[in-house]
């Protein structure tokens, strides 16, 4: 990429703003306390830890939540505070085509009354304005740090808040005659407005964009452009009036994609009505195994809710979801069993769970499913995108690899033969109660499976279901379990031995 390149970001950039499915996970994720931290001009006569600049940057970050003027939910993006008034910096695109808007603050506090103090589409720079008094506030520096000084970037990545990384200022580009700031800080589709602070804790750029034939190569618009706007004191106006249009010299494309091959465009990805969807993958992988975040927006006719949590996927359909994250130490709202799931080798993909199906397809990150539910109260869009999720490997909660032996008594007889046995075990285990979802299969070509919950007490449980017996614990990334199947010609009894995958 040359200096001298007049349009990249319309031609090569991903804009990283949310899409409507995850837009306001910050409301049911972030509804932890984050305690304010003093936002004064760091110390010049030390650079700070980036445990120290996050300590100050998340309580003034905010995430922005946008709607058209139909109510349909557009995206999510990130923010920050300049005035304690309520006064704060975004990007343009984050705004676009908004005709109202919701700022949740890092404590979880939520302002819906938003009005536009200024814009520069070119410059990709929003000014806003909410209700506030006495909100925590970053600052500011004019000057950027030299290439190669440490940077650190705070926002919302889909839709996974107060998320924070380190990188380094690698280049200060030139970009329709503006300075542009490149550099290795990782910021993703959520993270558009978010502050970009040097070693002192000043924000120094706003994270607006990524190089999608690239990787690692992450954009920023320097502050100091959008300050003047801050300082010019032009009066509040409705957002539909500085927003309610799109920017023409961009299509509506969708920015939840991550970077795409240089033969596909952002112009080139999907997208519905007015709804901006993630691009389907060119590189399908061979299922969807594995622990995933995901976030699950409901609209329906009364509003629009959202649901976020983790799935675990098994083979042999097993799997589990759980409505709040399960390694958080959060009681689950609610745990539901998946009924099946599949991926084709094209990127298609289905899920079954609690009794209703989603269609969908792989993305590069994860995958997109959706359903439209005739209920009771109406008909209700659902859409659910899921990314990987790491868990501890000593949790409890997770996927598990099962081997066990045991005895095989058939009613009559008195010789007692041995079967082997190997599969997998999806667990979840949240404060007093333990979910288990098990698939295996013997040395003979037999198979059994059993799906059950109950209380645990100490890691210990002992739960029953229609002739089987699972008698145990589960501790530390391991269970082991005394495992009884009563079958039509006798029984297997024996130990079941499982580790975390």
């Amino acid at each position: 990429m040359q200096s001298s390149a007049a349009s990249l970001r319309r031609q090569t950039f991903a804009r990283v703003t949310l899409p409507a499915f995850a837009a306001i996970a910050a409301i049911a994720a972030g509804s932890g306390l984050v305690t304010p931290a003093d936002a004064q001009v760091a110390s010049r006569t030390g650079a700070l830890s980036t445990e120290a600049i996050a300590a100050r940057a998340v309580p003034a970050t905010v995430t922005i939540v946008t709607f058209g003027a139909n109510g349909d939910t557009l995206g999510m993006g990130s923010g920050f505070i300049v005035r304690s008034s309520g006064v704060l910096i975004t990007n343009y695109h984050v705004m676009a085509g908004a005709s109202r808007a919701a700022v949740i603050l890092a404590s979880g506090e939520r302002y819906d009354r938003v009005e536009a103090l200024d814009q520069d589409a070119n410059a990709d720079l929003a000014i806003l304005k909410i209700p506030g008094y006495g909100l925590p506030v970053l600052p500011t520096a004019a000057q950027l740090p030299p290439v190669g000084a440490k940077l650190v970037a705070v926002g919302n990545p889909l839709g996974l808040t107060r998320t924070v990384s380190e990188g380094i200022l690698s280049a200060v580009r030139l970009d329709d005659g503006r300075q542009l700031v490149q550099m290795s800080a990782a910021i993703s589709p959520g993270s558009s407005g978010g502050p970009v602070l040097n070693d002192r804790g000043e924000v120094v750029a706003i994270a607006t964009s990524y190089l999608q034939d690239g990787q690692n190569l992450n954009f920023a618009v320097p502050v100091r452009y959008a300050m003047g706007l801050v300082d010019a004191g032009r009066r509040p106006v409705e957002l539909a009036q500085a927003f309610g249009k799109p920017d023409p010299g961009e299509a509506p494309t969708s920015t939840a994609a991550p970077a795409q091959p240089s033969q596909h465009p952002p112009s080139a990805l999907s997208v519905t009505g007015t709804r901006n969807l993630p691009a389907r993958t060119l590189r399908p992988r061979p299922g969807i195994t594995g622990t995933w975040y995901f976030t699950q927006m409901v609209d329906g006719p009364r509003g629009s809710f959202l649901i976020v949590g983790l799935l675990f996927l098994g083979n042999h359909d097993l799997g589990w979801l759980t409505m709040a994250p399960a390694d958080s130490g959060e009681a689950a709202r609610s745990v539901m069993t998946v009924q099946s799931h599949a991926a084709t080798p094209d990127g298609r993909v289905s899920l079954t769970v609690g009794g209703t199906s989603l269609d969908g397809y792989q993305t590069d990150t994860g995958f997109f499913l959706e359903n439209d539910h005739v209920g009771r109260g109406g008909t209700f869009k659902v859409m659910l995108t899921a990314v990987p999720k790491e868990t501890a490997l000593s949790a409890p909660t997770g996927l598990y690899a099962v081997t066990g032996q045991t005895a095989r008594h058939v009613t009559g007889f008195r010789e007692a033969g041995l079967t082997t046995w190997s599969g997998e075990a999806a667990v979840v285990s949240v404060r007093d109660t333990v979910w288990i979802d098990l698939f295996l299969t013997n040395d003979m070509g037999g198979t059994a499976s059993a799906t059950m919950a109950g209380p645990v007490r100490d890691s210990e449980f002992d739960l029953e279901r229609e002739g089987t017996r699972l008698h145990g614990w589960v501790d530390h990334g391991a269970f082991q379990v005394e495992w009884v199947d009563r079958r039509e010609w006798g029984r297997y009894e024996g130990s079941l031995t499982g580790r975390r995958k």
